[in-house]
């Protein structure tokens, strides 16, 4: 932070110290925002970044910190999240795990084209929707990274098919890649030709194509998509939502399987696929996973009903216009929230003023951890334990796993 005609000047990517010559971008509610065009002189807890695409990737915002600074950053933030909800921090043993890079198995590209209209992987640049083409990306799964290397047929199909503007990727059980191409609208009969010719060349195991406001359609498989959960394998919708790492996955399984009882009646909300419904149905007697996502229940009902799960049961429900009441929330021993970067403030009021007196939240933000464990610590619930997992290597973003009673 410095400041630029007597206003607040923003600059990502700077340091205590530094000395920087600085681009001003815009001005915004009285704040100036820039970024950094040359470090004159760095600061002490400074350095040079690994990723050749560093000072142009919006992707990464912390790379430029050394080691330390970097774990200091993550481990204040959690302690930050939890007192800014009202706990003690000095009586809990706060921990913050480190996910190496080279984990990810999930990542969005946007295609960006040069002015003779040759395609190029893009991600944003920091603070903006401008984007910078990129030849690697060191947060990767090493699958991912080697797709990335030999990516020659996928930009020769965004090239010749421009409307093609983001490409998403998973990385499914066995290391197959699912592909999920987003155009900007639905592909006419000789485009999708043209996709269905290129496609055995891509470099995935199942690809399908998302139009506009249609739902996405399968255009080639040569291997089922599968996700491991707990010690199931399940079928892995196009596009769906997984943790970022499956290490962070089994990490946060860790602490969940030591957290909840046995012969607990769970209710799991936020749900998704069921990364927490299987990996706890060796230990609940009973579990009602819910889910706004119909592709994910069905996805979620497919698995466990082939493995004779007979305990867990699910219901397709969009939790933020109607959150379980507190009549649905009584029977239940716990709940286990996993909401989106937006939390999940109405669900939190409801559970409040129900019976319920132990709850598990699985959060990826900060801010609305802090918003909702709040809600919880006014109603009398203690915090017995909170740990970072910081899956989102280089970023600000933290992954916050916290155990609640009352």
């Amino acid at each position: 932070m410095a400041t630029w005609n007597d206003k607040p000047l923003l600059v990502p990517k700077t340091v205590p110290g530094d000395q920087v010559r600085v681009h001003i971008e815009s001005l915004i509610e009285g704040r100036y925002s820039g970024r950094v065009a040359e470090v004159l002189s760095p600061g002490p807890t400074r350095r040079t970044g690994p990723c050749p695409h560093e000072a142009e990737c919006g992707g990464c915002s912390l790379q430029h910190l050394t080691p330390e600074t970097y774990i200091t950053f993550k481990q204040t933030t959690l302690s930050e999240a939890v007192r800014k909800a009202g706990f003690d921090v000095g009586a809990l043993s706060l921990h913050v795990e480190f996910i190496p890079p080279a984990t990810r198995r999930r990542v969005e590209f946007s295609i960006t084209h040069d002015d003779s209209g040759i395609a190029s992987l893009a991600y944003a640049m920091p603070r903006s929707h401008q984007l910078h083409p990129i030849t690697q990306c060191l947060l990767l799964a090493p699958a991912l990274q080697q797709w990335v290397a030999n990516n020659a047929p996928v930009l020769a199909l965004c090239s010749a098919l421009p409307i093609i503007e983001k490409i998403h990727l998973t990385l499914a059980a066995g290391d197959h890649i699912d592909m999920l191409l987003q155009a900007s609208r639905r592909l006419k009969p000789e485009e999708l030709e043209k996709l269905n010719q290129a496609a055995p060349t891509l470099g995935a195991a199942r690809i399908s194509v998302k139009g506009g406001t249609r739902a996405a359609s399968m255009v080639f498989q040569e291997q089922s998509m599968l996700v491991r959960l707990g010690q199931y394998n399940v079928p892995l919708p196009a596009g769906a939502f997984l943790q970022a790492s499956e290490q962070a996955q089994d990490y946060i399984a860790n602490i969940l399987k030591e957290s909840v009882p046995t012969h607990t009646v769970l209710l799991d909300l936020f749900a998704g696929l069921g990364s927490w419904t299987f990996t706890l149905a060796g230990q609940c007697k009973e579990i009602l996973a819910v889910e706004g996502e119909a592709s994910y229940m069905q996805a979620l009902a497919r698995a466990s009903g082939q493995q004779g799960l007979k305990h867990i049961r699910h219901l397709t429900r969009d939790l933020f216009q109607q959150p379980m009441r507190k009549e649905e929330l009584n029977r239940f021993d716990a709940v286990l929230l996993n909401p989106p970067r937006t939390g999940a403030k109405a669900q939190a009021e409801q559970l409040t003023a129900s019976k319920v007196k132990n709850v598990i939240m699985v959060s990826c933000n900060p801010a609305t951890f802090t918003r909702d464990a709040r809600i919880l610590q006014q109603a009398g619930f203690r915090l017995t334990r909170a740990v970072g997992v910081d899956q989102f290597t280089w970023s600000a973003h933290l992954e916050i796993v916290a155990i609640f009673a009352r």
